[in-house]
């Protein structure tokens, strides 16, 4: 048995993530109310900063708030918003 499992042991390597991967991880690991600032959503969101920005002015996106200059994102209004969006391939019902 120790031999087997020095063998597995062995075999291990370190992972290198993505900041994507680990920003991901992060968010769905943290609390309902937790606050990621807009690069984290914008991971988590699968989109591009700049398109978090535009729906921010236009108003199509997920809840924000604003402390000083930073915009951040409660995770429970990012999921919120993710469920309310009809899956793609969906067929609507």
């Amino acid at each position: 048995m120790t031999i087997a499992i020095e063998q597995h042991a062995a075999m291990l390597q370190p992972v290198t993530l993505s900041a994507h991967t680990e920003n991901r991880l992060l968010f769905w690991s943290s609390p309902e109310d937790a606050l990621f600032p807009a690069d984290v959503a914008a991971h988590v969101l699968d989109v591009d900063y700049s398109t978090l920005a535009r729906w921010r002015c236009t108003e199509q996106g997920p809840k924000f708030c604003k402390r000083g200059n930073k915009i951040y994102y409660r995770k429970r209004d990012l999921v919120d918003w993710m469920q309310s969006k009809p899956q793609a391939g969906a067929s609507p019902q």
